[in-house]
């Protein structure tokens, strides 16, 4: 992977390669400017975007990048956003899509609320308070919304907003987990990935 990217980095700016939009892709932030566009399951670079933070997909391909105070939605293997959505703070990372509704769950910093739903990817949000301090997040088979971060004494925790629900409820965790990283449904359970400081610390922790 790093071999494809180096190969590429004389360009700058968004780009794609032609007819990537036909392929399975892999949108990887943190690196190439912004994002880094990879083929699945070769891995090898077929494009960047210049913006990046969190990342997430909807039914369609469409893909979400949040960037500071903004969420941009391109389509798949597309590099101009096709609709951008404002956030009512910054320091965006998550986002999820629900597979029931279509709505879109972004974390930010703020005070209060620290997530924001978007009713079908799309107007202005709906905020909610986890009582956490918030990092990522992702929705269960169910539409139950769940959030990563930490208790009030740095502890990793986990919060829950039930689908219906305008509360979200603080869980108590039974066992050890690491830094707080993605949380995603993976067809039988959810997960919650632990960040380490290496690529070789990072862990996913399958959920009951």
């Amino acid at each position: 992977q790093r071999r494809a990217i180096a190969q590429h980095a004389e360009r700058s700016g968004s780009w794609m390669l032609p007819k990537v939009e036909r392929d399975d892709l892999v949108y990887a932030p943190g690196e190439c400017g912004g994002t880094c566009v990879l083929s699945y399951p070769n891995l090898k670079q077929v494009g960047a975007l210049d913006k990046g933070g969190g990342v997430c997909s909807d039914a369609q391909g469409n893909v979400f990048l949040t960037h500071n105070d903004t969420v941009y939605e391109y389509a798949h293997g597309g590099t101009t956003p096709i609709s951008t959505l404002a956030l009512p703070g910054n320091g965006a990372v998550g986002c999820s899509v629900d597979a029931v509704t279509g709505n879109l769950a972004v974390v930010f910093s703020g005070y209060g609320a620290t997530v924001a739903v978007f009713a079908s990817g799309s107007g202005s949000p709906t905020l909610f308070e986890t009582y956490i301090v918030s990092f990522y997040c992702g929705y269960d088979n169910a539409g139950n919304l769940f959030v990563s971060g930490h208790d009030g004494t740095g502890h990793p925790a986990i919060s829950e907003i039930p689908y219906g629900q305008t509360t979200a409820t603080s869980l108590s965790i039974n066992g050890d987990l690491g830094s707080p990283g993605q949380m995603q449904w993976d067809g039988s359970s959810m997960t919650y990935e632990s960040i380490g400081p290496t690529a070789e610390d990072i862990g996913i922790a399958r959920l009951s």
